[in-house]
């Protein structure tokens, strides 16, 4: 029952990678249009889960994970509480965006259109 158990977990572990090497090849900042780079930074899981953020003039941004044990490109609107980096989530992620809704989205909240 042990070795059923630690096949079990080696097959994850090697499945965990193929995921990780499949996002380092396409990272979340490789689809962003260029106009948005400017407000673009590296989030804390950037490493791990590809995290980018985005902070706009208007005080909206957006946080974008793509990373293992996420719902594939996944993105959220977020209000910055003040100067700082701290910010509040109001509304429930998108999951498994494709690059081009991602996009529009992006534009659409730096536009404070949604």
């Amino acid at each position: 029952m042990r070795q059923q158990f630690e096949n079990v977990f080696s097959f994850l572990d090697e499945i965990g990678k193929e995921i990780d090497k499949k996002n380092k090849r396409n990272p979340p900042e490789s689809l962003v249009d260029e106009s948005l780079k400017p407000f673009m930074y590296h989030g804390e899981d950037y490493e791990t889960h590809g995290h980018i953020m985005f902070r706009f003039p208007n005080g909206y941004g957006a946080s974008i994970l793509h990373g293992r044990g996420t719902h594939g490109l996944e993105m959220v609107k977020i209000i910055f509480i003040d100067e700082s980096d701290e910010y509040d989530i109001r509304q429930e992620p998108w999951g498994y965006l494709e690059k081009e809704k991602m996009n529009e989205l992006l534009h659409q909240i730096k536009n404070g259109e949604i």
